[in-house]
């Protein structure tokens, strides 16, 4: 397990965000003690089904994912990942991504992604943080080309950022941050906030 040094730990703690609030949910940057909530996301074999290869992440794999985005958030705060819980118990739901784009070749813009677990799906809580990682976007990036990758049978994802506004642009290569390995991708833009 990496450990955080005292620099890092001031960082996490004065230099992040404050959390992103939605009707229901409360967004924050991610923080190490997250690792076996992400863990239970990356095994899951119905959440990682259109993610990467489609298999569960070993636990390597999470912690090699955990500390990237624990680092690209003290490098800059308006990345890295996101955990939504509910505001009501605490309990999380799901993530999200704010990352330059996974792809093997260059693509202009920020990328956004989620995952959530799955007894959270069908009730709008993707939507939701969506709106509310858009919304902060907007604000801390300011005009900005956003882009989601997906998988092109996950309709579930389409339909989500459908409703956000996103617009399919094409396809390309996602290459994934956890093998290395990559694979066709639908990519789906939404035009810089204004």
């Amino acid at each position: 397990m990496k450990c955080i040094g005292s620099s890092q730990a001031f960082k996490l703690k004065f230099l992040m965000p404050s959390p992103i609030q939605t009707p229901r949910l409360s967004l924050r940057p991610l923080k190490p003690e997250d690792f076996y909530f992400i863990r239970s996301l990356h095994t899951d074999l119905q959440v990682m089904k259109f993610i990467g290869d489609g298999v569960a992440r070993t636990y390597d794999q999470t912690r090699a994912a955990v500390d990237k985005y624990l680092e690209l958030g003290l490098n800059d705060p308006h990345l890295g990942m996101w955990v939504a819980y509910l505001k009501d118990s605490q309990i999380p739901v799901g993530n999200l991504l704010i990352r330059k784009p996974a792809t093997q070749e260059e693509t202009l813009g920020i990328e956004i992604g989620y995952s959530f677990a799955q007894e959270f799906w069908g009730q709008g809580f993707a939507t939701e943080a969506c709106r509310g990682i858009l919304d902060y976007v907007k604000v801390a990036l300011g005009p900005t080309r956003l882009v989601a990758l997906i998988e092109p049978r996950n309709e579930a994802s389409r339909n989500i950022l459908n409703k956000l506004g996103f617009k399919s642009v094409g396809n390309t290569l996602y290459l994934d941050p956890a093998t290395g390995q990559s694979k066709p991708t639908e990519i789906l833009e939404l035009k810089p906030l204004e």
